[in-house]
């Protein structure tokens, strides 16, 4: 371990064990980020709502793009995605193109932190008035990135928009926001279904293959069975079904370098962990791809790479076999398709 990391250790083994410590203390101890809490972050003030709008436009039509990119279709009427957060805009941006069933597949029931409803209206205005997708300068820690500008009528043609944003449909996604506050399932043909726990074999039964896309925006990096969530993917998707996932593979503030957290032991690494709901998971790229393989076909694979800090002898004995590619990997967008004998 460099002596940059050794110098800064404490501060992030510090950060690990005030998961233990209780408030009015906590509060005042250095601490990781407030996701790993897994309350959610809970910002409704200001103009946060609009900028969750916003985000989750882009996210939506970047994805709508790269598959249409990769020769995909761009239609997909049940959409799942993992890690949604404290709102269910990126489903909203969804169900605001087509699809009639969107299911929130999370750790922690956050989603409703925000109000939704909100959301679905500043979703209506840029649809609406096909509103130029949002550039790298106004989200630049968005992926994939693109090389295109304006709106993509190729793909949201006026009819699609004609039905899709229709009043009618979209006071039944407005109702569908409310009846989600209720997790049992529903029957309704639009509708808006939270599942949490969903990696579990017994709750993943209760819907296999009801989604054509799973999709997900810097959440792969914090689930911590990644095996079992592409096994688990697989099993809900329809045959060649689509997964689409965004993964961010930095420290996320637990190291002095962008990839240092690969250069701590397992028992550093518990420590400084502690007890937060969920963390990162420490997969690089070539760690995820083996974990698909199995059971999906790789369609695209674009890598974002940054200058490797680090030397092999750095890293902690588990990561020393990683390929090179691995430590200048700082984030991908992974596009697949599930093999028709996956289940």
């Amino acid at each position: 371990m460099r002596i940059k990391e050794k110098i800064k250790l404490p501060l992030y083994l510090l950060k690990g064990i005030n998961t233990s410590i209780p408030d009015p203390l906590h509060s005042f101890l250095p601490k990781h980020q407030d996701q790993f809490e897994g309350r959610g972050v809970r910002i409704t003030h200001g103009r946060a709502i609009e900028h969750i709008a916003r985000s989750a436009y882009t996210t939506w039509l970047r994805n709508l793009v790269a598959f249409e990119q990769s020769g995909l279709p761009t239609e997909y009427f049940s959409v799942g995605e993992i890690g949604p957060g404290d709102s269910f805009s990126a489903g909203l941006a969804a169900m605001l193109t087509g699809a009639d069933q969107y299911y929130a597949l999370d750790v922690v029931d956050t989603a409703l932190n925000f109000p939704n409803g909100k959301i679905l209206d500043f979703l209506v205005e840029l649809f609406g008035a096909r509103t130029p997708i949002p550039d790298n300068v106004e989200f630049p820690k968005h992926r994939p990135r693109l090389n295109i500008r304006g709106f993509p009528k190729h793909i949201l043609t006026d009819e699609r928009l004609r039905r899709s944003l229709a009043p009618e449909r979209i006071e039944r996604i407005r109702s569908a926001i409310e009846r989600a506050r209720d997790p049992s399932p529903s029957q309704e043909k639009i509708r808006i279904q939270r599942i949490v726990g969903w990696y579990t074999r017994e709750v993943a039964e209760r819907y296999v293959g009801s989604m054509d896309l799973i999709m997900s925006t810097a959440a792969m990096e914090h689930v911590d069975d990644v095996e079992s969530t592409y096994s688990t993917s697989a099993l809900l998707l329809r045959p060649h079904g689509i997964i689409g996932h965004a993964i961010d593979y930095k420290c996320h503030d637990t190291a002095s370098q962008w990839n240092g957290q690969l250069t701590y032991g397992d028992r550093t690494w518990k420590i400084i962990r502690g007890k937060s709901v969920f963390f990162i998971n420490r997969y690089t790229h070539s760690l995820h791809l083996e974990a698909l393989a199995p059971y999906f076909d790789l369609i695209n694979d674009d890598r974002y790479v940054r200058s490797n800090e680090l030397n092999p002898g750095d890293l902690a004995p588990r990561f020393r076999h990683i390929p090179e590619s691995d430590l200048v990997t700082s984030e991908s967008f992974i596009i697949a398709r599930k093999r028709p004998e996956s289940h």
